[in-house]
């Protein structure tokens, strides 16, 4: 994959959200089992570091709403972090879920056939040593999934353009703080093949454009068929959803 030419992934309608996260704790392997179970092929999940540099599966800045923990995941080693509860949180038949690492998580999609998006999530002032030690870990593994990178963080775009040029990446936007020519700049720049947008900002002028600039339209968090519906029809490409079990186009 790592020396392949760059070329636009083809994404599914459907795509997990932190796995399958409305019905199993975020981020975790019960959360892409149950994804694996319901038949997706593409997954996303959100990677941070630990503070000894393991990139994990984590989505917060701090701990203690997923985990019994406390603090932020930078300030604790990978070891003690897996000493943590990141599944009692969300059911109790979940107790003992661990935070996976992102190594975990790339050996079990593998094994599934499953693509993944990995969510590169911004660690102030450690951006450098985060996209380091993930493209340190790609590079390291024999066999990989499919993967493509996103992140609403441009620095970390920039990083990963730089480390690794041939793997796909997308910018995500939760705002239009910046004009629409803007983000397009950003796109050609950093060779984004897809955006994502929050499917709160999005409508049909927005879509028209971004179809015109030839870039493939993602939408963020979808858990309501009909409001799926209404996007593809307006010509959103892929959504994520937190229940793909209901979510079936």
């Amino acid at each position: 994959m790592r020396n392949k030419i760059l070329q636009k992934l083809k994404l599914p309608k459907i795509i997990g959200h932190r796995g399958a996260c409305g019905l199993a704790p975020e981020n975790t392997i019960s959360s892409l089992k149950k994804a694996s179970s319901l038949n997706l092929s593409c997954v996303e999940v959100d990677v941070k570091i630990s503070k000894d540099s393991v990139p994990i599966l984590f989505h917060d800045e701090s701990l203690e709403r997923t985990t019994d923990g406390v603090g932020f995941c930078n300030q604790h080693n990978y070891l003690d972090l897996r000493k943590l509860d990141a599944g009692k949180w969300f059911d109790k038949k979940f107790a003992n879920e661990k935070i996976p690492s992102l190594s975990e998580c790339l050996d079990f999609l593998y094994e599934k056939k499953m693509n993944l998006n990995i969510e590169i999530k911004p660690n102030k002032k450690f951006e450098l040593e985060n996209v380091k030690n993930i493209v340190k870990l790609i590079n390291k593994k024999p066999k990989l999934p499919n993967y493509y990178f996103t992140s609403f963080h441009i620095e970390s775009l920039k990083l990963i353009s730089e480390y690794l040029p041939n793997i796909n990446r997308g910018l995500l936007i939760d705002n239009y703080i910046s004009s629409m020519d803007d983000i397009l700049i950003m796109c050609e720049k950093y060779r984004c093949f897809s955006i994502g947008l929050d499917f709160n900002i999005i409508n049909s002028e927005i879509i028209k454009f971004l179809k015109k600039n030839k870039l493939i339209i993602t939408a963020y968090t979808i858990n309501n068929i009909k409001i799926a519906k209404e996007l593809f029809d307006l010509g959103v490409d892929s959504i994520f959803t937190d229940r793909p079990d209901t979510i079936k186009i």
